[in-house]
């Protein structure tokens, strides 16, 4: 009887986890049902249905969908193309979104591998500069550093 009663008790509680779970991930990605449409705009405005688009952006996808060029060429000169003012903003948005998702990634596995190379002994407050350091794309000129250096003379 006891052990009855510990399987349904350790049964409710992963039942209870599981749903915690579920919650969480049905909140974290309900934001994508509301970007879905716009989503699959930029994954290939050649091939979505007109009416399920936004009015901004009916008018831009049939030239687009009419058009000879090809997905590949429309975005490689993204930024240059002053036809489809609507479909660049929604591409430039929606590729924002994955790239401000890797650079996060990143940056927690910097922080991540930075803790573990040093065995926890950096202190938080250094965490930052880590970071800063590790994320900022500068190349400093080392011959121009070390051309400005001078020798100082010993006492």
């Amino acid at each position: 009887m006891a052990e009855k009663f510990n399987k349904t008790v350790i049964n409710f509680s992963y039942v209870e986890k599981l749903d915690i779970l579920i919650q969480s991930f049905q909140d974290k990605f309900s934001e994508f049902k509301k970007v879905k449409p716009l989503l699959d705009i930029f994954s290939n405005p050649f091939t979505i249905s007109v009416e399920n688009a936004p009015e901004s952006m009916q008018l831009e996808i049939i030239d687009i969908q009419n058009d000879q060029g090809d997905l590949l060429n429309f975005y490689r000169c993204i930024d240059k193309n002053t036809y489809y003012k609507e479909l660049r903003i929604n591409a430039l948005k929606c590729a924002s979104l994955f790239g401000s998702t890797y650079i996060c990634e990143q940056t927690f596995s910097i922080l991540n591998n930075d803790k573990t190379k040093n065995l926890n002994r950096i202190a938080n407050e250094s965490l930052e500069a880590v970071l800063h350091v590790a994320t900022s794309k500068f190349e400093p000129n080392i011959k121009k550093i070390v051309s400005t250096m001078q020798c100082h003379a010993s006492n």
